[in-house]
Order: C-alpha cells, then sequence, then structure tokens
C-alpha cells in the first residue's frame, strides 16, 4: 500500500506521539514493550476509524493539538476529553468523524483525563520497527522519526479503514475513568514479593490514599502518601517486571509501571494493578488521588475475560 498525506500539525501540544499495541514480545530482548499507555481508548479509536485493533493512531497528552486534514478520511476518537472539535463543531470521546481536506481538528483544554487517541482510516503510516510502529521516546525509536510531534510535520495514512461502528460506543466498554476531585480506585492483586513487607507495610498500602507525583510519566505512575514498612531490604536481584507491577524503593511510596516501564527492575513487588484497569492508570494527571482494592488473582482475570468478550464482540472479533 502506498501512504497518503494526512494531515499537517498545527500544534503537537505537550506531547504526541504514534502509538499501536507495542512490542510486548521483545521484552525478552530488552526491548521495553511499550505502545499506547491507554489499549482500550486506543482500540476504540481505531474500531471507530475502522480499522483492526492494532493499526497505528496518535496519542495526544493534556491537549493544545491542532491539525489541519489534507485528504477526506474517517477518524475515531477515545480516551480523555481534551476538549476536541472539528471545524468548530465539538467532538467528546467515543466518537466517530469524517474530516475533509483543509479541515480543522483542535483539542481547546483539558476537561478529565490525560490521553487522548485519534484513530484514522487505514492507519497511520509509520516504518514498523521490531515489528511496531509504536514510539519508543527514551530510546528515540519507532513512529515518527523515534520522537514526538512538531510543528509541521506531515503525517501519512495507510489505504484502507471505513466502516468504522456507528453510534455511540456502548457504556460498558469504556472503562470507569475518575474524574476531577474523585480518588481512582484500582484492583491489585498481591505480590509477587509481599512477603518482602511488614504486616503494617501491607495494610498501609492497601488502606491509604496516593497522590499522583509530578513525576508521573509514560514509564511509571509515580505516587506519593503514607509510607510502606519493607520487612527485609528494600532493593532485590534484579528480575522481569510486568505492566501493572507496584514497585516499593527504599522511600516507602508505591511506584506502578507503566508502558514505557524498563524490562526488569531491583525493588520489592508489594502487588499488581489488575490488568483490567490499568487505562484508570494511564489517565491519572499530577494531583490526582488513587486507592488501591485487594483482589484474588481469580477476581483479576475474571474482570478482564469479561471485559475483553465484550469488546471483541462489538470489534466483531467473536
Amino acid at each position: 500500500m502506498i501512504p497518503r498525506a494526512l494531515l499537517r500539525v498545527v500544534s503537537p501540544g505537550p506531547l504526541t506521539t504514534v502509538q499501536d499495541l507495542g512490542r510486548p514480545w521483545a521484552q525478552p530482548l530488552g526491548v521495553p514493550g511499550g505502545g499506547a499507555a491507554d489499549t482500550v481508548a486506543h482500540r476504540i479509536a481505531n474500531r471507530l476509524a475502522g480499522n483492526p485493533p492494532g493499526a497505528a493512531g496518535l496519542e495526544v497528552t493534556l491537549g493544545g493539538f491542532e491539525a489541519e486534514f489534507l485528504i477526506e478520511t474517517a477518524g475515531g476518537l477515545a480516551g480523555a476529553d481534551l476538549g476536541f472539535s472539528l471545524d468548530g463543531e465539538p467532538l467528546s470521546p467515543g466518537s466517530r468523524f469524517t474530516a475533509r481536506p483543509g479541515g480543522r481538528l483542535r483539542a481547546e483544554g483539558r476537561r478529565w483525563g490525560c490521553r487522548a487517541y485519534l484513530g484514522f482510516g487505514g492507519g497511520v503510516a509509520v516504518p514498523e520497527v521490531l515489528g511496531s510502529r509504536s514510539t519508543y521516546l527514551p530510546a528515540g525509536f519507532g513512529g515518527f522519526q523515534g520522537r514526538a510531534l512538531r510543528r509541521g510535520d506531515v503525517v501519512d495514512v495507510l489505504d484502507g479503514g471505513g466502516g468504522g461502528a456507528a453510534g455511540r460506543v456502548p457504556e460498558e466498554l469504556v472503562p470507569p475513568y475518575g474524574r476531577p476531585g474523585e480518588v481512582v480506585e484500582v484492583r491489585a492483586v498481591p505480590g509477587p514479593q509481599d512477603d518482602a513487607f511488614t504486616e503494617g507495610g501491607r495494610r498501609t498500602f492497601f488502606q491509604s490514599v496516593y497522590e499522583v507525583s509530578a513525576q508521573a510519566d509514560r514509564m511509571g505512575c509515580r505516587l506519593t502518601g503514607p509510607w510502606i514498612e519493607h520487612g527485609g531490604p528494600a532493593e532485590l536481584i534484579s528480575e522481569g517486571v510486568a505492566w501493572g507491577s507496584v514497585q516499593v524503593p527504599g522511600s516507602g511510596e508505591p511506584l506502578v509501571l507503566l508502558a514505557d516501564r524498563q524490562t526488569t527492575g531491583g525493588y520489592p513487588k508489594i502487588a499488581t494493578v489488575a490488568t483490567v484497569d490499568l487505562p484508570l492508570l494511564a489517565q491519572v494527571v499530577p494531583g490526582d488521588r488513587v486507592r488501591f482494592r485487594e483482589a484474588s488473582l481469580v477476581e483479576a482475570r475474571e474482570a478482564l475475560v469479561w471485559a475483553e468478550y465484550r469488546r471483541r464482540r462489538w470489534e466483531g472479533r467473536t
């Protein structure tokens, strides 16, 4: 397929990158999985645009984005509400749209959440690196020349797409994102090293409310709040880490690893956030509050299976 010029970036906002579902198979090679921080919103945007779930799209952080379309295209918007509009007409998360040449897409400003996802018919066309078009900024590879978008960049699209989902996205498919002032509750399964903490430390973790630090980014959600007491050394021999691992370094404050996490880590992991709730952490901003609710492995798996089943039915993949 021959790529076509899709849009010209007028303003990239604080951070806009090309993302797909990442390269999780590369972690054993020492390469972070990366990809969309909120995979559910990314998939919804693609379905609305008529794409398969793994097509590349744009991840827009906090707002301030503006682009001019160069061709007609079908698109989908999902994730955070960053005040998007197309030619002055408001676009809410979960919307399908059709843009025409000269059309202007703008994100006026954040209302809630952190990251919005834009899917375009055919998917964004950038070279694949290790089987993925996602951007990994710390190492400068993948996506659009290995970097965030800048003013004047022209983004290409592959032929295809169209025939996306009509109407509103069913409410049951959208994660229960937190709104300003709310405490975001996520389920977490104890371990794999919960025995590295005292009973009081484990109780503190599951009974406290933590605040998202200004250091939170795509690599991890760093939290501040009550001190979690270790039962032994605050460092271990480095081992593989997962998306959602909750490390507790010597500071005693939790750090939840996200999409761009490192492949190994040496801090004890008190818990692992349930996969079904990871999108909630992808949408928090500094100052937001988070609480962890203890869940069993069976509960976490069951919640994920049902959520995935409902999404696959909507995507037409069952």
